[in-house]
Formats: C-alpha cells, sequence, structure tokens
C-alpha cells in the first residue's frame, strides 16, 4: 500500500503516546475513521501499533480485506488533519453545551455522565418515551439504552452539528416542560 501521514494526534487522554514511545510493546491503539474523519458510511478504523505487531497483523489477516476505495478515501482523509482537529473542536465545544444544557432540563433529566466520547449518557424520566416523542416531534433519533446493564432510564446522544443540538435541546426542553406540567397536575 502507498504511504500515507499519520493521523493527527488526538486530544487526551490517549493512548497513542504509549505506542510512539515504545513504552508498551503489545499495545493497539484503535481509532474509528467515523465521525471526526467523515467517514462514517465507510465503516473503516485505524490501528496504531508498534512496528512488531503491524508485522503480524500482516501475516494474519485477509489478502485484500480493504477495497481500493476505502482505501484512497482513508488517504484522502488522513491528508486532510486540519479539517479532523476543527471537527474534533467542534464536537468537544458542542458535547459541553449539550451536557449543561441537558443537566438543566429538570425534573425529565437526572443525570449526564461524563464523555469522553461523540456522544452523552443521560439518565431521564420515561426514557424510552422520551425517545419516541423526540422522534417523532423532531425528527431525531435519540437511542434508548434501557435495556443495557446499569443503564435503567438512560438514552445516548450523539453530538451533532450546532444546528442539530439545537433541535434536540429544544425538543428535550419541550419534553421537559411537559413532564413538569403533569407532575403539577397531579400535585394540585
Amino acid at each position: 500500500p502507498p504511504s500515507t501521514p499519520s493521523p493527527p494526534s488526538p486530544p487526551s487522554p490517549s493512548c497513542v503516546a504509549l505506542v510512539a514511545e515504545e513504552r508498551c510493546p503489545n499495545l493497539v491503539v484503535s481509532q474509528t475513521m467515523s465521525k471526526a474523519w467523515g467517514l462514517a458510511g465507510v465503516r473503516l478504523g485505524i490501528a496504531i501499533a508498534p512496528a512488531q505487531v503491524v508485522a503480524l497483523v500482516d501475516k494474519l489477516k485477509a489478502p485484500f480485506n480493504l477495497s481500493a476505495v476505502s482505501e484512497a478515501l482513508a488517504i484522502r482523509a488522513l491528508a486532510k488533519a486540519d479539517v479532523v482537529e476543527q471537527r474534533v473542536n467542534t464536537i468537544l465545544a458542542e458535547r459541553a453545551r449539550v451536557a449543561d444544557a441537558l443537566a438543566e432540563c429538570q425534573p425529565l433529566v437526572r443525570r449526564v455522565y461524563a464523555s469522553d466520547a461523540n456522544f452523552v449518557l443521560v439518565r431521564m424520566e420515561q426514557a424510552a418515551a422520551v425517545c419516541a416523542a423526540i422522534l417523532h416531534e423532531a425528527n431525531v433519533l435519540v437511542r434508548p439504552r434501557c435495556s443495557m446493564l446499569h443503564c435503567a432510564d438512560c438514552v445516548r446522544i450523539t453530538i451533532g452539528t450546532p444546528a442539530e443540538n439545537d433541535v434536540l435541546l429544544g425538543a428535550v426542553r419541550r419534553a421537559s416542560e411537559a413532564l413538569r406540567a403533569q407532575q403539577h397536575m397531579r400535585a394540585q
């Protein structure tokens, strides 16, 4: 395969430095090329590992396990590290903004968990019903995680563009206001 530029170092925390410094000879750091790299539909990732580990993987992998189209897209994406850095910075800023705004949506939102990913996990009242309402009202897909271990009443909210996040937050605020009104009616 042609030589490719190295991916930019992700913001910490990251284990890439452990590979680069040869402190962990068997460490493989994997990264999806979905969100920040803009290749979600390609289903492609990269692995960063010591040369001896890469040599072993090369012996084990199937020949031609990556299509020429996927390879070309990856090479083109890797050459645009500045765009990736900009996307990552936007995602990080939006993740903080969305998490802060969600935390204010009382009584619906009970907890917003800390996240280092491109999504936030949120524990909320009537999580499955809220997901359905947000999809119906705002055409925004929020993924319920209620059936996962330790995630009762949780939803996974992927960080989108600022405009997409505004639509989501508006729908969550309206759902929170509706729950507050229901609780007020019951209290009377």
